[in-house]
């Protein structure tokens, strides 16, 4: 299995490395869990919160590298979590909404990672689209917020919808990520035969997160009105 590691700025490519079938990917676009590979290479071009694409048919993953670890063996072991854990993250919600329930998901996705007016934020590469119709009526408190992957899940259940990714290559280059809303169906975990663990490493993890928090003032608030970012 082949791996390509992209820079997380614009998709560049900054390594590529064969993973051993000690491996194990968990597709699962609403709880970000671990996927973790074992490379056939002492050192790798990438650092935490770039982008892993495993090029292999059958294999539609994309992860976020959460942890690098050089193992005395001259195998490094790399972790990541789905692309759509980008998506963890609390945004404010409007106090109505009435129309598709995927565009409501896709202007979340948009306003927070493309619009949202802070270049660190934004991503640049990312694009959505919308392939399935289901509508709703729905209304929030003024101060409300909400997690996106939360909301998604939620939605899954009540109107039949749910989030995919591709990735869009452009003349041979890395592109566009697409975020698809599309209609539910349920979830696969894909994992290799493992053998006999031995010689086990336990190693802490560097994760990195851009940290930011939303001050929503409530709607009876008469002193301070305006939402500001921290």
């Amino acid at each position: 299995m082949q791996l390509i590691f992209l820079s997380e700025q614009d998709l560049s490519v900054l390594d590529y490395a064969y993973a051993t079938d000690d491996f194990n990917i968990i597709l699962d676009a609403l709880v970000p869990q671990k996927s973790k590979f074992t490379l056939n290479k002492q050192s790798l071009n990438a650092k935490v919160g770039d982008l892993l694409l495993v090029k292999e048919k059958g294999y539609p993953y994309i992860g976020i590298v959460t942890s690098i670890n050089s193992e005395d063996d001259g195998q490094t072991k790399v972790e990541s979590k789905d692309y759509l854990s980008l998506l963890d993250v609390d945004v404010p919600l409007p106090t109505s909404f009435s129309g598709n329930s995927a565009q409501f998901i896709v202007n979340l996705i948009n306003n927070t990672f493309k619009y949202s007016g802070d270049t660190y934020q934004n991503v640049s590469y990312l694009e959505t689209a919308i392939e399935v119709v289901k509508n709703c009526n729905l209304t929030y408190e003024a101060d409300k917020k909400e997690n996106i992957l939360d909301l998604v899940e939620e939605f899954s259940k009540t109107y039949g919808i749910r989030l995919e990714y591709e990735m869009v290559l452009n003349n041979g280059k890395f592109y566009r990520i697409k975020i698809k809303v599309v209609s539910a169906k349920i979830g696969i975990t894909m994992k290799s035969s493992l053998g006999t663990i031995t010689e086990l490493n336990v190693n802490d993890t560097n994760e990195i997160s851009l940290n930011k928090v939303y001050y929503i003032p409530k709607a009876e608030n008469t002193t301070h009105t305006n939402q500001v970012v921290y």
